[in-house]
């Protein structure tokens, strides 16, 4: 039975983590924002949903390699892909009222 004072200390490996992970965050939208800019110029929708596929299928063989089951990262990653897609639709809306 851990002990409070490596109970605190996993949970700044967690808070550690946490801090990583935003950053990555952080990085993803900075490239989604670029490659809805580069989808509007080419006339490209906003919604790929064979490389939402892809993307998850990838998730799926790197989490199983990594030994976590791949349906936790693949929950995690479809709602990282919902976000983005919301963020990528805001961008259009955005970009459509600054050109009228």
């Amino acid at each position: 039975m851990p002990k409070a004072k490596e109970l605190a200390e996993l949970r700044k490996k967690i808070d550690r983590v946490d801090s990583r992970i935003v950053a990555l965050l952080a990085e993803r939208f900075k490239l989604v924002k670029k490659i809805s800019k580069a989808k509007q110029k080419l006339g490209i929708p906003t919604i790929d949903r064979p490389r939402e596929a892809q993307v998850l299928s990838r998730v799926a063989v790197m989490a199983e390699k990594k030994k976590l089951e791949s349906k936790y990262a693949v929950n995690v990653f479809k709602a990282i892909i919902s976000s983005c897609k919301k963020f990528e639709k805001d961008l259009t809306k955005d970009n459509r009222k600054i050109q009228r």
